[in-house]
């Protein structure tokens, strides 16, 4: 499994058809894909401040990496781009962390409310 990550000028809406369709005729698989919206670049690519950026989980043959990043620098519309290999045990730490971090602001949440109703004041008894 790789991570592709593409860089697309605003506006260029054949880009990432491009992009598709090379990696379908790789004879790759698009597992996830993730688009976030137009965001400003950290300095000029080609003359473009402002950029797309989409990233692809792909399952795809290794020997076929080489001949997509030679047509990723000639396609029109990408600014940039990265393919990397996705590192399992990376991952699933990255995950184990995030899981703890939820379940430790649950627990607060929880203790806070805890904490609320018992300071309320208890209804008289008659």
């Amino acid at each position: 499994m790789y991570e592709l990550a593409v860089i697309y000028q605003v506006g260029n809406k054949s880009a990432p058809e491009k992009v598709v369709e090379l990696i379908k005729q790789a004879k790759g698989q698009i597992k996830r894909e993730t688009t976030w919206e137009e965001r400003d670049l950290a300095y000029p690519i080609k003359k473009q401040t402002r950029g797309v950026y989409t990233f692809y989980e792909l399952e795809i043959d290794g020997s076929a990496i080489n001949q997509m990043e030679s047509a990723f620098n000639i396609t029109d519309g990408v600014l940039r781009h990265l393919i990397t290999k996705i590192d399992y045990k990376t991952q699933a730490k990255a995950e184990a962390v995030a899981k703890r971090q939820a379940d430790r602001q649950n627990n607060n949440a929880e203790t806070e409310a805890a904490k609320d109703g018992a300071e309320a004041p208890q209804p008289a008894k008659a």
